[in-house]
């Protein structure tokens, strides 16, 4: 995974004030095809500032294509805490479409992430940090 862009917002900000719930929209980006993100990933979003966030409920995800293709089958979308025995949930787990075209140079699709209930502060820094594994093991992870 080379980079991860948060599409939307202005000035690096993405502002959260009066909505009831977040919609996210994510496009991640691999250098080639032998580091393609490809159907079925694992995908984490880390929410900043990490400790703002405290997800609760479900959140719903989904696929437009940008210049690449999804597929029809169906994305999962599920609030994780990052530290493992904690209740705070402040990340979302994405698992992406099982029939989506690989995701490299300039085959690109972009991730809508939405019912999601904003923090206090009320805005999100334009960076994101984003973990993408392989989906049959949920392992050799990659961070961007």
């Amino acid at each position: 995974l080379r980079s991860c862009a948060l599409v939307g917002g202005s000035d690096g900000m993405l502002s959260l004030d009066g909505l009831g719930s977040v919609t996210l929209s994510i496009r991640p980006l691999a250098g080639s095809a032998l580091r393609a993100v490809r159907a079925s990933s694992r995908l984490r979003l880390f929410l900043w500032p990490l400790m703002g966030w405290r997800l609760s409920g479900t959140c719903r995800a989904s696929c437009a294509p940008h210049t690449g293709t999804c597929g029809i089958g169906d994305m999962t979308c599920s609030p994780i805490a990052v530290e493992t025995l904690s209740s705070h949930r402040n990340a979302v787990l994405l698992t992406l479409p099982y029939d989506m075209g690989d995701i490299y140079d300039n085959r690109q699709n972009t991730f809508g992430i939405s019912n999601l209930a904003p923090p206090a502060g009320g805005v999100f820094p334009g960076r994101l940090a984003v973990q993408v594994s392989r989906p049959s093991l949920d392992d050799r992870p990659s961070y961007a």
